[in-house]
């Protein structure tokens, strides 16, 4: 938790004063395993859908799930092979934080398209959900959207 000055959609801690935010740091995984300072989110607990960042560099908390699923897809496919993993998208950084960091979180839907390229299907937390992520991806290319439930009963 810092306290902190916004403008626009960035953050910068506060001397004094400002709002109570809970910060998030976002990691780029290397090829050898290792973590790289990306930026840092911050939230309030009352509001977790808007989100204001550190340095601006940040395009979804979890990215590197949607790297290991495009890195895991075989060139080609099989009929009996296993169906290809599926990312879970959450809406809010805090939806993010409290299924333990399993998935990602777009932080701005001028990147949803970058970050979920060559992702065959993501799971949507509910119906309206799905429902921004179908209006904010393009419609080539279009991964499936399944809902939580959807994917539970399976």
């Amino acid at each position: 938790m810092l306290r902190i000055a916004t403008e626009g959609r960035f953050f910068e801690p506060a001397a004094t004063g400002g709002d109570l935010a809970v910060i998030v740091p976002d990691y780029r995984i290397d090829e050898d395993g290792g973590a790289e300072l990306v930026d840092l989110i911050g939230f309030r607990i009352n509001t977790p859908s808007k989100t204001w960042v550190r340095t601006g560099h940040t395009r979804a908390l979890g990215s590197w799930h949607a790297d290991a699923i495009r890195d895991a897809m075989p060139i080609w496919r099989l009929p009996n092979d296993p169906p290809p993993p599926v990312l879970k998208i959450y809406r809010t950084p805090l939806s993010w934080l409290r299924a333990a960091c399993d998935g990602a979180c777009i932080l701005n839907t001028d990147w949803v398209d970058y970050v979920l390229s060559g992702v065959e299907a993501v799971v949507a937390e509910n119906a309206l959900h799905a429902r921004h992520l179908h209006e904010a991806l393009p419609k080539r290319g279009l991964p499936k959207i399944l809902l939580r439930e959807e994917r539970t009963a399976a």
